[in-house]
């Protein structure tokens, strides 16, 4: 799609509505793809584009922690914090918001604040919270047989 250095257009993130079908998907897979092979300051603005696509939601929510994970491994504590905070507020029943700014606040040594963000959310919820995360986006970047398998064990 684009090579690995290049930023995102700058239509593609002022105006997504310019681009055909599938100009989502194909910026979310290139988004993951450098996340994936490390490279965080440049998957940062593609997920920005991707944010500015994504209305509210689960979906903005999902894009804006994928950014904030990018944030921290940078060590953009504030950056992170401010990410996860905009996600916890887009679906409040969505967990990953919550280790999002725990994970920003221990980064930024604020432990008492990441404590009590922590006190009310159960290991058993992170760890389920986590594992949907991880299969969830595993089944955007994957195809075929892989996807609907992956389909199934979200049901």
């Amino acid at each position: 799609f684009f090579s690995q250095m290049d930023p995102p257009p700058a239509q593609l993130a002022l105006s997504p509505r310019l681009h055909g079908p599938g100009s989502m998907s194909k910026t979310l897979n290139h988004a993951h793809k450098l996340a994936v092979q490390g490279n965080y300051a440049a998957a940062i603005p593609w997920y920005t584009a991707l944010i500015s696509m994504t209305q509210t939601g689960r979906s903005r929510a999902t894009q804006l922690c994928n950014r904030a994970f990018c944030h921290l491994r940078l060590s953009n504590w504030r950056s992170a914090l401010y990410d996860a905070e905009v996600a916890g507020s887009e679906d409040p029943s969505f967990t990953m918001p919550i280790l999002r700014i725990a994970e920003a606040l221990i980064g930024s040594r604020r432990y008492i604040e990441a404590s009590f963000v922590l006190q009310n959310v159960k290991i058993q919820d992170i760890q389920e919270a986590s594992l949907k995360y991880n299969l969830e986006q595993e089944a955007q970047v994957s195809s075929g047989a892989r996807r609907e398998s992956i389909s199934r064990l979200l049901e």
